[in-house]
Order: C-alpha cells, then structure tokens, then sequence
C-alpha cells in the first residue's frame, strides 16, 4: 500500500514538473517571437487563440499560384506582410513615389526589391508598356506571401489597417516561393535570392 502511495505521488509530481517546463517553453518561445517583432518594429504579435482560424481573405488567394518550378523557394515571406515589421520590404515598396513603369512583354521582368534573401519581382505580360502603382505591387507580394507562406489575416479591431492585420506564425511558416497575377496582364512574383 505504501509503495503504490509513493509511485502515486511520484507521478503526480512528475506530471506537475512536465507541464511547469512545457509553460515555461511555450511562454519563453512566444517572449522571444514577442521581442524579435517589436525589434524589428511593427504592432505586437496576434494573441495565440487567435490565429487558430485566421486564413488569408478571399481577394487575396486571387491570382496566387504556390511555388512555380522555375523560382527558388524563400523563408523571408515575413518581410512582405503588411502588418508584421515596420522596415520591411513592404514598406519599401509601398511607400516608393508614383509607378512603376515595365516596357513591354510578354515576360518582362525586373527585381524591385531584394533584401532579407528574398527578391521582388514585377512583370509585364502585355504587349505594350505599362504603368502600376507602387501600392498595387506591394499588395500583390504581401497577397502572395501570406497566401503561399501560410500567413494569417486578422480582423482588425483598433483601426491599424482598414483591411485588418497580416501576420506570419513562424512555426507554421513554409519555405516557398509565389507569384500572383492581375486580370491587366502584369504579375509579381517572390522567390529566394543571395541578399
């Protein structure tokens, strides 16, 4: 009776010590994930009960193909989500001034950005020149991004962003690479690069 008493008790402690390291691991992991986004700017990262059930909208999977053959896969997605870091390639490209402006196609491609081993491409498909806004194009690679590298897309609460909040949950994210293509001919498309 004593013995069975003690490996009771035993088990009990044991179990109590599991799940005080399994608490410590999660709240340390999610710490580190907290400071690593807020150093490299942007709003704190999505509560965990969050992202749950959080998929990219519907208007942003338009268009979007996941890792075409011919491109090299990336783990930098991160720096093209709207919401995540402040001095990211989104920003970037978001903020440049007026258009980007692509001679005629088909298949006419330029880098636009390239940083954090991962290059932005714009590329024109019609036959003739061609204007986009800056804007536009980084929605494009934030959309792909999200769509391919497994993102998440919050609804927004405090007015940050009229379209809600686009994160990516390392854990989850995917090496790939996207592309996503407009109804007007002209597409962006993300993949790995020496950057």
């Amino acid at each position: 009776m004593q013995f069975t008493t003690a490996v009771t008790i035993l088990m009990a402690a044991i179990g109590s010590a599991n799940a005080a390291a399994v608490d410590r691991t999660a709240i340390t992991t999610a710490s580190a994930a907290a400071v690593d986004r807020r150093s490299k700017g942007g709003p704190d990262p999505p509560r965990l009960e969050d992202l749950k059930n959080s998929p990219p909208r519907d208007d942003q999977k338009e268009g979007v193909i996941c890792g075409p053959a011919n491109l090299k896969p990336t783990l930098g997605l991160d720096n093209l989500s709207r919401s995540q870091i402040t001095d990211s390639q989104y920003s970037y490209i978001y903020n440049l001034p007026g258009n980007a402006v692509q001679d005629a196609g088909p298949g006419r491609c330029t880098r636009i950005s390239c940083a954090w081993k991962t290059g932005v491409y714009f590329c024109n498909d019609n036959k003739h020149r061609i204007e986009v806004s800056w804007k536009d194009i980084a929605k494009y690679a934030n959309d792909a991004a999200m769509v391919c590298g497994n993102g998440l897309h919050l609804p927004n609460e405090d007015g940050y962003d009229p379209y809600g909040n686009d994160f990516f949950n390392f854990k989850t994210a995917v090496e790939t690479s996207a592309q996503k293509f407009s109804p007007d001919g002209w597409n962006v498309f993300i993949q790995g690069e020496d950057c």
